[in-house]
């Protein structure tokens, strides 16, 4: 027998986390190396197609009399149009300051300078703007901004009105080509349209095209590929 006193082996923690660090020093290597080859790889890129590299230049902060919810932001005649939701708990009406206010582009500290609706006349100050935007609230409680759009010389604002996607009303103005705006009517539900994701028309399948038997079913408008005797499917048309 021996007197000395055997060692202890080494906790399992440890090796863990020594391994732990070993292969997080790995990895940092060899993303630092990836980073520096595909830095080499677009200035080089640069060098030959020459282009201009994106940079965010700044961040600005558009501040609101409310706490919102952002939606939409679009240029109007040289100012901001900023559209947002506002939720309320106990106020009974909504008013157009708590959906849309108007900015401009001129720096006023880390913010946006407000602007007057008056600064953009027929925009937000519209009479029938107005109305329609107090019918809007007042009919339909469910009611939030969406979207902006700015669609060649119209601008309209889309609504949710209910629980659907198809429930929406749309207020748009026009827009002059001196930036000059004039409010036209809340039924600008025909311009809310956006255009086909494929480039050919479907044909709806009726009745006439059902072909019973075997396998029955809509009967196909063109030939299946051949079988290895030479032959179509049977429920194919000729």
């Amino acid at each position: 027998m021996t007197d000395g006193a055997t060692e202890d082996p080494k906790d399992p923690t440890e090796l863990d986390a020594g391994t732990y660090e070993v292969l997080r020093a790995r990895l940092s290597e060899q993303a630092a190396e990836l980073a520096r080859r595909a830095e080499g790889l677009n200035t080089r890129r640069l060098e030959v197609f020459g282009g201009a590299e994106l940079r965010l230049s700044g961040t600005e902060r558009v501040r609101t009399e409310h706490n919102c919810v952002p939606r939409d932001i679009v240029s109007v005649g040289g100012l901001v149009l900023f559209g947002y939701n506002v939720y309320f708990g106990l106020k009974p009406e909504t008013a157009v300051g708590d959906v849309f206010s108007l900015h401009r582009f001129d720096r006023d500290g880390d913010a946006f300078a407000g602007a007057d609706p008056g600064e953009a006349p027929g925009l937000l100050d519209h009479p029938q703007f107005l109305r329609d935007f107090a019918e809007l609230y007042r009919y339909y409680r469910e009611t939030r901004l969406l979207q902006l759009r700015r669609l060649d010389d119209k601008l309209p604002a889309v609504f949710q009105t209910g629980p659907r996607t198809e429930d929406i009303r749309v207020l748009r103005w026009r827009i002059g080509t001196g930036g000059e705006v004039g409010y036209i009517d809340n039924r600008g539900e025909r311009d809310h349209v956006f255009p086909p994701q494929q480039d050919f028309a479907w044909t709806e399948a009726t009745r006439d095209d059902h072909v019973p038997g075997a396998r029955p079913g809509p009967e196909p408008l063109c030939r299946c590929a051949p079988t290895v005797t030479g032959l179509e499917t049977p429920w194919c048309r000729g």
